[in-house]
C-alpha cells in the first residue's frame, strides 16, 4: 500500500533528522467478526496477527541500506523504527525535498521488492491532523447568534447535575468502584495541574493516576491565567481563552474518571497531534502498556470528509487506525469515543460554513468503537439531543462570547454498515453513535481547573463516562466486556428499554442548515439508542456472558 505521508516542518533542510514509523502487514489477516466474551491475551494476538521476522528484517535491510537507523523493530506493532536525515529519506523513497514549502514534494514510492510489505509510512509529516471534540471559536458572520431558535433545549427549564455522584445515580451505574480495572485516556496536547486534581478528589483521596508520555508527548498545562479566564466563560462573565482548552479537556477526562472508578488504575497517554504521534500512542497503549487498559477514552477526531478530500492523504493512516481499534477488540479493549460537538454537518472554524452536507467524526465512526454522543437533561428528568448555546446568552451578550454546539451523529462515508447495524438503518455508511450521555455544559458535574469549579460538557464528557460505566460493568462481571457494540445492539433488540431513549431534538447546527438527523423511538444518529441504565445493562451483559460459548 503507498503511503501519502508528505509534509515535514523539518522538510527544508536535507540534514535535519526525523522519525518515521514503517507499518509492515499482519502475519496472518486479522478477522473482521470479533466474538463476543472471546477475547485473545496479547501474547496471543501477537503471535497470531504480528508481523513476521522476515518482513520487519526486509525493511530493516532497505533502510540500512539507503543511510537510515533502525532504532527498534516490533512485531506486536508491526512496525520498523527509523531515524535519519531527510535527504536519506528522500533518496530512499524516491521523493524531493521542497524548497518552496515544508515538506517533501510527492508521496513516499516504496521499493518494487517491500510493495506488498508496508503498509504505512508516517513520520514524513508533522503537521496536527486531529481536533479535540469540543466547544470552538464561536462563528462569525450574519450567521452567529442570530437569535433563532433551532430544535434545543433552550427555552426548557435543564436538571444541573452538579456532582458525578449525582451523575452515577441519575444513570443507575452499578454501586461499584472500579476495583481490579485500568482505564487509559488518550491526549494529543494539554495536561491538568496536580492542585486542581488534588483540590477536586480531596486531600483524602488516593487516586492512582500515572502518565505515559509517547515521543515527544508530555503533560504539559497552560498558565493559571487563561484557565481563570475560561473559567469566567464558561459562566457566562468574559470573552474565552481557547489558549485553555486543551488543559480543561484533559483535566475533565482526567476528574470525571478519577471520580467515577476511584479504585481503578488510570493511565494518561499524552501524545503528539501528527500522523506520527497517533500511530505511536495507539499502538502503546494497545500493545506495550503495563498493564494494558481494560478500556480506553478518545475524545479527539477529525472529520471524514477532511480524510476522503484529502487525496489519499489520510485514508490510509484511518484504515490503519480503524485496524488497531480492531486488534483491541480482539483482545478485549472497550474504546469509547466521543462523536463531536458539531451537529450533523460536522462544522469547524474551517471555511467550510456554507456546505450543509452531513458528516462524521473519526475515530467515533470506526466500526470497532462505541461512538457517544450527548444530551441535555430536562428538569423533569427526561432527555433530549444536545442542541444549545452556552455559556446561557442574555440580551447584552456579545455575538463572540457563546458558542453552539449539538451532539455530532450521522452516516460513515469511510467504512461500510456494520451487520449489527443492518437492521436499524438502510445508509450504507456506520452509522454513528451508538449511545449518549449528557453532554450540555449547563447540566453537566463539575470539576476543577485553575483552581475554579466549572461544569463537565460536550461529548468529550460522554466518552469518559461511558468508559467508566463500561469498567464498572467489568468489574461486576468478573471480565473484560470487551467489543460492546454487536453484544449491545443485540441486546437492545430483545430489551428495548434497555437504555434511555431519546426521542425529542435534532442536531442541526446552524438555522441555516437544511440537513440533520431528528431524535426518534429506537436508534437515531443523534444519541444512538440514548443514554444508560447502567444496573439493568449489567444485569443483561451478565445474562449474555452466561449464555455465550465457552472456548
Amino acid at each position: 500500500m503507498q503511503a501519502e505521508s508528505l509534509e515535514t516542518s523539518a522538510g527544508q533542510d536535507p540534514g535535519e533528522r526525523i522519525d518515521v514509523i514503517v507499518v509492515v502487514r499482519s502475519r496472518t489477516q486479522i478477522p473482521r467478526e470479533v466474538v463476543p466474551f472471546q477475547h485473545l491475551t496479547r501474547a496471543e494476538f501477537v503471535t497470531r496477527h504480528g508481523a513476521s521476522p522476515d518482513d520487519l528484517g526486509a525493511v530493516a535491510a532497505f533502510a540500512a541500506k539507503h543511510g537510515l537507523t533502525v532504532t527498534g523493530t516490533s512485531s506486536a506493532r508491526r512496525s520498523v523504527f527509523l531515524s535519519g536525515a531527510c535527504s536519506d529519506f528522500a533518496s530512499a523513497f524516491r521523493v524531493e525535498i521542497a524548497r518552496d514549502q515544508q515538506g517533501f514534494s510527492g508521496p513516499p514510492i516504496e521499493p518494487d521488492a517491500l510493495a506488498d510489505v508496508i503498509e504505512l509510512i508516517v513520520g514524513m509529516r508533522d503537521v496536527p491532523v486531529t481536533g479535540r471534540a469540543g466547544p470552538q471559536p464561536p462563528l462569525q458572520g450574519p450567521l452567529a447568534n442570530t437569535g433563532v431558535h433551532l430544535a434545543t433545549a433552550d427555552d426548557l427549564d435543564r436538571m444541573n447535575l452538579g456532582s458525578t455522584a449525582e451523575l452515577a445515580k441519575f444513570y443507575g451505574f452499578p454501586d461499584l468502584d472500579g476495583a481490579g480495572q485500568c482505564v487509559g485516556v488518550i491526549e494529543l496536547g494539554g495536561g491538568y495541574h496536580k492542585q486542581d486534581l488534588d483540590q477536586h478528589f480531596g486531600p483524602a483521596s488516593k487516586i492512582d493516576c500515572t502518565d505515559v508520555c509517547v515521543g515527544e508527548g508530555a503533560n504539559q498545562p497552560c498558565d493559571a491565567h487563561f484557565l481563570s479566564a475560561f473559567a469566567q466563560w464558561i459562566e457566562g462573565k468574559g470573552p474565552n481563552k481557547y489558549a485553555a482548552k486543551p488543559t480543561v479537556e484533559v483535566t475533565m477526562d482526567v476528574s470525571l474518571l478519577g471520580s467515577l472508578v476511584p479504585k481503578s488504575k488510570l493511565l494518561v497517554y499524552f501524545g503528539e497531534d501528527t500522523e506520527r504521534g497517533l500511530v505511536d500512542i495507539l499502538q502503546t497503549a494497545i500493545f506495550e502498556s503495563d498493564p494494558q487498559p481494560d478500556v480506553l477514552s478518545i475524545s479527539w477526531g477529525f472529520q471524514e470528509r477532511e480524510i476522503v478530500s484529502s487525496g489519499g492523504k489520510y485514508v490510509d493512516l484511518a484504515h490503519f487506525l480503524d485496524e488497531l481499534f480492531l486488534s483491541a477488540a480482539h483482545m478485549g479493549v472497550t474504546i469509547c469515543a466521543s462523536s463531536g460537538d458539531y451537529g450533523a454537518c460536522n462544522e469547524k472554524e474551517d471555511g467550510l460554513r456554507g456546505e450543509g452536507g452531513c458528516d462524521v467524526e473519526f475515530p467515533a465512526s470506526s466500526p470497532y468503537v462505541l461512538a457517544c454522543g450527548g444530551t441535555t437533561i430536562v428538569a423533569d428528568g427526561s432527555e433530549v439531543v444536545w442542541n444549545s448555546e452556552f455559556p446561557p446568552p442574555t440580551p447584552t451578550t456579545p455575538p463572540t462570547w457563546t458558542k453552539h454546539a449539538a451532539s455530532g451523529g450521522g452516516f460513515s462515508t469511510l467504512f461500510e454498515r456494520p451487520a449489527w447495524q443492518e437492521k436499524i438503518h438502510a445508509n450504507k455508511g456506520r452509522g454513528v453513535p451508538d449511545v449518549a450521555t449528557v453532554a450540555d455544559p449547563r447540566c453537566g458535574p463539575r470539576f476543577v481547573v485553575g483552581g475554579a469549579s466549572i461544569p463537565a460538557g460536550g461529548t468529550s464528557a460522554a466518552a469518559p463516562i461511558w468508559a467508566a460505566l463500561v469498567a464498572r460493568c467489568n468489574q461486576a462481571l468478573g471480565q473484560r466486556v470487551g467489543f460492546l457494540n454487536p453484544i449491545l445492539y443485540a441486546l437492545v433488540a430483545a430489551e428495548p428499554d434497555l437504555l434511555n431513549d431519546v426521542t425529542r431534538g435534532d442536531n442541526r447546527y446552524r438555522p441555516s442548515d437544511s440537513a440533520c438527523w431528528k431524535a426518534s423511538e429506537g436508534w437515531d444518529p443523534c444519541t444512538g439508542w440514548g443514554t444508560p441504565r447502567g444496573e439493568k445493562l449489567v444485569s443483561a451483559l451478565r445474562v449474555a456472558l452466561a449464555g455465550s460459548p465457552r472456548v
